[in-house]
């Protein structure tokens, strides 16, 4: 089959990027012929056909737009079936990783104390431009949602046909996780970030610190107020900001940022455990790959990573994100209880088994065959 993925980026940096390039990687290694249409490209599948979008050197929202402005990115003499991540026009199947809609709106009450971007910009209007039309266009015939809470929500605030979205979840690479278990020195990797044997290691990743709640771990931590609990920061956000506020609360010395980086899955061995209490997440891979490292995970009830997993069995799931007495009290738990931290690593890895990305490849593969047998 031709296939013709369109994203923004496709790399092992971003969240949609990291998505699209394991889905290409897997469509490529089924004998499957695979182009993809984004802005920016890296460490992507050697037999991947790149095609360049022209973009703008700093502004997200400009970027969007001029992808639209270029019009279809492929033809049909090019592809049996083209799939959009979001940007683009006349594909055939949307993948709905959030509703931007539902998530501005949900969003909303915690602008002035937790989220980065206070107002309504233009990369918001531009998405919610994209998300309409994708969504709502003639030429889609399939919607993938990402959990049953964004189909929900595209089915609501859109009134799309339930019968035209399926729900499909990404997946992790649990072939790598295994393989970096075996390969790597866990305590030289602890050391070269900065830890000790004795700390107690808690990983946050993520790439918008606001929405993703790094300001409640900060503040959960100073409530634990134990300086052999280090929290290690991986991803992209505003640093001066909660560096600064590491310093306010006492605790800088226990908390590195690390900065983006290219492939994130060794740093999951070095953790003891892994926080992430998303305001509004509607999947949350990386809870999936801290699952396929057998780290203990703490995150929101409503992450959609999650919402088949039970609470003390899988991870431990926190009602409210903004709870910092909640935050801190589980973490405790964590640190204290040894066998909880066997258990929940134990019943996580096991989970995320059912998440392979190969199992997931032809899920979607599945679907595109359904779509060219109808024509």
């Amino acid at each position: 089959m031709k296939i013709g993925l369109v994203c923004e980026s496709c790399d092992n940096r971003t969240g949609i990027g990291r998505i699209v390039n394991y889905l290409a990687g897997e469509f490529l290694e089924l004998e499957n012929e695979v182009r993809c249409a984004a802005q920016s490209f890296e460490g992507t599948h050697a037999k991947l056909i790149r095609r360049s979008v022209p973009r703008f050197s700093s502004s997200k929202g400009l970027n969007k737009i001029l992808f639209g402005l270029n019009g279809p990115p492929f033809t049909g003499s090019e592809v049996d079936v083209m799939h959009s991540f979001g940007v683009g026009r006349g594909a055939q199947v949307v993948s709905a990783q959030s509703c931007h809609r539902a998530g501005m709106e949900l969003l909303d009450p915690f602008r002035n104390e937790f989220l980065e971007r206070r107002g309504f910009g233009l990369y918001d209007r531009v998405s919610l431009y994209d998300e309409k039309a994708l969504l709502t266009s003639r030429s889609t015939k399939r919607i993938i949602a990402v959990s049953k809470l964004v189909k929900t929500q595209v089915e609501n605030f859109y009134g799309v046909n339930p019968a035209r979205v399926a729900v499909v979840p990404n997946g992790v690479n649990i072939s790598l996780f295994e393989q970096l278990r075996n390969q790597i020195d866990r305590p030289r990797l602890r050391s070269s970030v900065g830890c000790s044997p004795d700390d107690f290691v808690v990983l946050f990743v993520g790439n918008e610190f606001g929405r993703k709640g790094l300001r409640v771990v900060l503040q959960s931590l100073r409530a634990l107020n134990d300086r052999h609990v280090r929290l290690l920061v991986v991803g992209r956000g505003d640093r001066e900001r909660y560096s600064r506020c590491a310093v306010d609360l006492g605790i800088a010395d226990n908390v590195l940022f690390m900065g983006s980086v290219s492939a994130p899955e060794t740093l999951y061995f070095a953790a003891d455990a892994f926080v992430f209490p998303s305001l509004y997440e509607p999947f949350g891979i990386v809870v999936l790959e801290a699952m396929a490292a057998g780290v203990p995970v703490i995150t929101t009830r409503s992450c959609g990573a999650v919402e088949t997993m039970i609470h003390g069995e899988h991870g431990l799931y926190l009602e409210n994100p903004c709870d910092i007495d909640d935050l801190s009290q589980q973490i405790l738990r964590v640190v204290s209880d040894e066998e909880l931290r066997a258990r929940l690593a134990a019943n996580g890895k096991q989970e995320a088994r059912k998440y392979d990305w190969t199992s997931i490849a032809f899920w979607i593969l599945n679907i595109y065959r359904e779509i060219v047998g109808d024509r």
